[in-house]
């Protein structure tokens, strides 16, 4: 990537995971592998970009990727689907990990 430290590259978060280096190492080797670890790294580090860690919170209070609005719900509504239920298991699954207080850590450093 060019970058002294891989962890403080901000390129790290332009990968999507959609294994495509994978698919097309002519040496298989697993690029992702080392990617994956450098965005832990960064998290971990707190170089991790805001957007990010916003992102980690909502999926984590919501388990959906994106904001639940009244929007959503007049949608869901107009299409016959049941209302959404947030699931209390992943904010289990991120406290049990740790994950919880690394971000609790990061927003309290950041401010």
């Amino acid at each position: 990537m060019g970058h002294d430290e891989p962890s403080t590259n901000k390129n790290i978060w332009l990968c999507m995971s959609c294994h495509k280096c994978v698919e097309m190492c002519p040496y298989e080797v697993n690029p992702l592998s080392f990617i994956e670890s450098m965005k832990e790294q960064a998290l971990h580090e707190g170089y991790a970009l805001k957007s990010i860690t916003d992102e980690l919170e909502l999926v984590i209070s919501t388990g959906y990727a994106f904001p639940l609005t009244p929007n959503t719900t007049r949608q869901r509504e107009h299409l016959g689907l049941s209302p959404i239920k947030i699931n209390d298991e992943l904010i289990i699954i991120a406290a049990r990990t740790g994950l919880l207080d690394l971000l609790k850590e990061l927003k309290e450093a950041k401010s």
